[in-house]
């Protein structure tokens, strides 16, 4: 894996993460749940973008 597919990964679990704690904010007051679905949601995103970025090459 170079930097460049680090950089890749690292913007999407950034924009993944913001992403989570929005949702978490409209689904509950709890901070924990927002904590939960924010690292649930930025897990996916970086298995997700791990597996697209393996593909290209």
């Amino acid at each position: 894996m170079t930097g460049k597919d680090k950089v890749i990964i690292g913007l999407v679990i950034g924009v993944a993460l913001f992403l989570g704690v929005q949702l978490g904010m409209v689904l509950s007051d709890n901070i924990f749940v927002v904590l939960g679905v924010m690292l649930l949601i930025g897990l996916i995103a970086r298995v997700a973008a791990q597996a697209i970025i393996k593909q290209l090459k």
